[in-house]
């Protein structure tokens, strides 16, 4: 079996985690792995009841209701997401955000319930380009800043969020040969965070 781990966990208020992990072995699915605040397996729950969706990130919108952005390699080319609104325990499909997506990896954070980050590839056909996308609500996303462009051909995949010194932190791949970052405040839906 294969259960692979792409996205930082959410803290429980018990100071438990819920990590986001996938299985990919001939199918793929999305699951949830609980722990307790000593570190210790409690359980593990699937997030969506369709193949092909993986490497979910997970955004709280509030103590108990995150939404959960996946990767899906289906043909119509297209980022899934996922509910839940206790904490984890259980999962339902959500409406599809907007945003297209190439088969690719994102990453999502909330800095407010009502300020959603998501670092992506925009396009359903390419890798060539990753930008940053903000939500008040999950569902309709909007540019903030392109992060990286290049010719037909490039590739910039695999991002990262951080939070950290009022900064937001972005990593990611740069043609599959080199890590490349940047650091900035953003002034986001008319006010810092």
């Amino acid at each position: 079996t294969s259960h692979l781990v792409r996205a930082l966990p959410l803290p429980l208020a018990d100071g438990g985690m819920v990590l986001p992990a996938y299985f990919e072995l001939g199918v793929k699915y999305p699951v949830a792995l609980r722990f307790d605040a000593d570190g210790g397996f409690r359980g593990m729950v699937r997030m969506s009841r369709h193949r092909d969706l993986l490497q979910p990130t997970l955004l709280a919108r509030g103590e108990a209701e995150w939404l959960a952005l996946l990767r899906d390699n289906r043909a119509d080319r297209k980022l899934r997401a996922t509910v839940t609104h206790d904490g984890g325990r259980h999962w339902e499909d959500w409406p599809d955000p907007g945003p297209s997506n190439p088969d690719a990896s994102v990453a999502g954070m909330a800095l407010r319930p009502d300020l959603m980050l998501l670092a992506h590839n925009p396009h359903a056909e390419s890798r060539a380009q990753l930008v940053l996308s903000q939500s008040r609500d999950g569902q309709l996303w909007t540019v903030l800043e392109t992060l990286a462009q290049g010719a037909a051909g490039s590739e910039y995949s695999y991002p990262a969020l951080a939070w950290a010194d009022g900064s937001l932190w972005v990593s990611y791949t740069d043609q599959r040969q080199a890590i490349a970052w940047q650091r900035f405040i953003p002034m986001l839906a008319g006010k810092a965070p």
